[in-house]
């Protein structure tokens, strides 16, 4: 039988590598895809504390622009100075984030921020008695601001909801393709078995064709097979 578990065995190696192959490659496929995930997810804990940052430090200079009918020029503004580059040291990482995946909401908090900044320029050492309508501006500056850095707090909620739903199809596809290797694996097996016992059970019948051909007496049987392996051999 040694022949045939020869044949057997080269006939179902194909299989067995496609096999093997297919499990290695899902298997670094999920862990590359866990190991991406991981990263972007600290990526987004780190955005989300330098924009609460960022958002901090807006609300600090929107109380301070509130207290301009109670404070006196010279250290309102001066405050206002020291929270305005206190916002614009924290929002620089924002700006970097979001520079290259939304350009829109890049573009619209730079050109905010350069007007914020610009306008708290143009009031410095004017009271705000007579710059009712400049500080008004500034605080409107300071809401759009706001509300684009909830705009960037939003989309970065969904931009890691969108990377968890990638890593989900990604896994999703593996097990796919795994299963259908598998599937093909096994029909291959199947359709190998199937042949293989067709070489071992077609001659087996013939000889015993054969047999009871000469149990009958007919003695002038003759048996002809062009196999060389423990059948034909």
């Amino acid at each position: 039988m040694k022949h045939l578990r020869s044949k057997l065995y080269v006939a179902l190696l194909p299989l067995q590598m496609l096999l093997v192959g297919l499990a290695v490659w899902s298997y670094f496929l999920v862990q590359n895809l866990d190991t991406l995930f991981v990263e972007a997810r600290v990526q987004h804990i780190e955005n989300r504390a330098q924009i609460d940052a960022a958002m901090q430090q807006l609300n600090e200079l929107k109380l301070v622009v509130s207290l301009r009918d109670e404070s006196a020029v010279t250290l309102l503004q001066q405050a206002i100075r020291d929270k305005a580059d206190a916002y614009l040291s924290e929002v620089g990482p924002v700006l970097e984030l979001v520079a290259s995946e939304n350009t829109d909401l890049y573009l619209g908090l730079t050109k905010t921020d350069a007007a914020l900044n610009k306008q708290i320029n143009k009031i410095q050492n004017i009271a705000p008695k007579d710059a009712t309508e400049q500080y008004e501006k500034l605080a409107m500056l300071v809401e759009n601001c706001r509300t684009l850095l909830k705009e960037v707090e939003g989309w970065s909620d969904d931009y890691i909801l969108m990377l968890q739903g990638q890593f989900s199809q990604k896994v999703s596809t593996s097990i796919i393709v795994v299963t259908f290797g598998i599937a093909l694996c096994i029909i291959g097996t199947l359709i190998i078995t199937w042949q293989i016992g067709r070489m071992i059970v077609k001659p087996v019948e013939l000889l015993h064709e054969k047999i009871d051909d000469v149990s009958r007496g007919n003695f002038d049987t003759v048996v002809r097979m062009r196999r060389k392996d423990e059948i034909g051999g």
